[in-house]
């Protein structure tokens, strides 16, 4: 199995579950990551999925001799990394698209696609001028590392957009603290106001 580089167009060879979204990643790889909140998000996404698996079994019975569940789980997060949203006669849905899955995330964007009509095709229009033999990416959007590392199976060193400045691992708020609160003395003294 390889997995191509996000930040280079080398070509790396690595075991099978690393290419695979990362709540199939074997548990003993995931206890690496103890501690992390992101083990907690794998958790929640396998509920969730059962969830919608045991609907969809009560619902037609004769889903569950298709497949098990930890089919179901590989089959929607396969789907799930690899599709794409598009409008078709003004209707929003989503499409996966043979070889257009297999380009890597980079951002600025360096693509943008689209359903042709007139064509009755899925295009993908470069944004940059292109080279013979030259790695072609997609963006996979502006996600923090989390949401990567759960679709995807990869994370982005430095995962900030120069453009606007944000940088997506952050989680911004904005707080008021009310007139008569302790806290406001503290800050007036601090010059935080």
């Amino acid at each position: 199995m390889c997995c191509l580089s996000v930040d280079t167009p080398t070509i790396h060879f690595c075991p099978r579950w690393l290419a695979l979204p990362f709540a199939f990643v074997p548990p003993l790889q995931l206890a690496l990551l103890e501690g992390s909140y992101f083990l907690q998000q794998v958790a929640d996404r396998k509920t969730h999925l059962t969830d919608d698996y045991n609907a969809i079994c009560a619902a037609v019975p004769e889903v569950a001799a298709l497949g098990s569940l930890q089919d179901f789980w590989w089959a929607r997060m396969m789907v799930a990394s690899r599709n794409f949203g598009i409008s078709i006669d003004g209707l929003r849905t989503d499409a996966l698209v043979p070889y257009a899955d297999m380009l890597n995330h980079y951002r600025p964007r360096q693509t943008r696609w689209f359903f042709d009509s007139r064509r009755q095709a899925f295009v993908i229009q470069s944004l940059v001028k292109l080279h013979a033999g030259q790695q072609v990416y997609d963006s996979y959007g502006k996600k923090c590392n989390s949401r990567f590392l759960l679709n995807y199976g990869f994370t982005v060193e430095h995962n900030r957009d120069d453009d606007v400045g944000q940088d997506h691992n952050e989680v911004r708020l904005w707080l008021t603290v009310p007139e008569d609160d302790a806290l406001r003395v503290v800050k007036e003294r601090l010059g935080a106001m």
